[in-house]
This record gives structure tokens, C-alpha cells and sequence, in this order.
């Protein structure tokens, strides 16, 4: 049976508007709400002096150090070392001369990048911690080599263990009162705030 015009536009319209409450309520209402929430200032939160970013030569990263630097804590910036790092340890620190920026150029996915993060950051304390990097494989897994696979298992989920062993250690060991870590791989962050702690840790003075 043919819908007539009039019932034909009623169906459209229900789709529509039922696309468009999916769509406000899955993605706009949240971020929002996320808008809306407190800003947090982690210097003050936490008292930190330095936090440490993992894949901060761009994306989620970079940013992450601006907002970091913005708070006036001094960022340990770790990436692929390449020009894409230089650039973006030149910019940090040109525009927030009061901060202190230490390049870590290492690789992941590769063993002895955790022996480079230790000595650069073993006359500091780090408190907050944000293993941001990780990358993408696409295609079928059979189709990958063996070798690309256990890089990006390191490199997504293995360095971010390690690295934080490496601080919570360190912290326990130094007695110090607080360490927090951020797992923020593929998750949302705020133009505003820090809203993605997905774990945290804290020692007993």
C-alpha cells in the first residue's frame, strides 16, 4: 500500500525528529554538561609541580600540556622523537616561559623508551601522570604482522602500565602524599576543565 503524501511527510518527520533527539541526547547533552561542571585546577588540587604526558607532540596531547602549562605546572612532554616534538616543545615554552618543558623522544612500542623516561625525571617529582599515547591498526588481524601487533599492545596498553609502576613506585618510595593517573586514550577533554580521570592513586603519607 502507497502512504500518501501527507503520511509519507509524517513518517519523515518522525525519523527526523527522533534522529535528532538521539543525537542531542547522546552527544550534545553530555558535552553540556561537561561545560557546566566545576573547572579543576590540578596545582591546586593536588599541589603538583610536574606532571608527565605520553603522545604529546599533537592531538589530545598537546593539549592536554597547554592546559597543564596554563596552571603553571611543568610538563615532562613524551613522543616519537621527531620535528612534530621539537616543534611542540618550542611552542610550549614560548608560550608559557615560566613553565619548564623536558623532551622525552622515545618510542613505546620499542623496548628502553621506560630506562629514558626514568633518567630524564629522576630529579623530579612527577605527580600526574597521562598516558595519552596509543595508535590505531586497521585491517584484519591476520593480516598484520606479528611484530606491528605486539607495538601497538606495548605502545596502547603496556607502556601505560610500566610508566605508572615506574611514578607509584617512586611515590611510595619518597613517601609522597598523592599521585593521580590519567588513562585518557579516546576519551573526551574539555575546552574548559580536566573531566576524564578514568583511575587514581594515592599513597598514605
Amino acid at each position: 500500500m502507497l502512504l500518501t503524501s501527507s503520511a509519507l511527510l509524517t513518517y519523515v518527520s518522525l525519523v527526523l525528529s527522533t534522529t535528532s533527539v538521539i543525537v542531542f541526547g547522546t552527544y550534545l547533552l553530555p558535552k553540556v554538561f561537561v561545560s557546566l561542571m566545576p573547572r579543576q585546577n590540578l596545582k591546586v588540587k593536588y599541589g603538583a609541580e610536574w606532571a608527565l604526558v605520553t603522545g604529546s607532540s599533537s592531538g589530545i596531547g598537546k593539549s592536554l600540556v597547554d592546559k597543564l602549562a596554563s596552571q603553571d605546572i611543568n610538563v615532562v612532554m613524551v613522543a616519537l622523537q621527531n620535528q612534530l616534538l621539537d616543534d611542540a616543545v618550542a611552542e610550549m615554552q614560548l608560550k608559557f616561559p615560566s613553565c619548564v618543558f623536558i623532551k622525552v623522544g622515545v618510542n613505546l612500542g620499542t623496548p628502553g623508551y621506560l630506562e629514558r623516561i626514568s633518567e630524564a625525571t629522576k630529579d623530579i617529582d612527577v605527580q600526574l601522570i597521562f598516558n595519552n599515547a596509543g595508535f590505531m591498526l586497521t585491517g584484519f588481524f591476520d593480516k598484520q604482522a606479528l611484530s606491528k601487533l605486539l607495538l601497538n599492545h606495548e605502545c596502547n596498553a603496556t607502556s601505560a602500565m610500566q610508566i605508572t609502576h615506574l611514578f607509584v613506585t617512586r611515590m611510595l618510595t619518597k613517601k609522597k602524599k598523592r599521585l593521580r593517573g590519567f588513562y585518557i586514550l579516546g576519551c573526551c577533554l574539555s575546552a574548559h576543565s580536566f573531566q576524564c580521570p578514568l583511575w587514581s592513586y594515592e599513597g598514605v603519607s
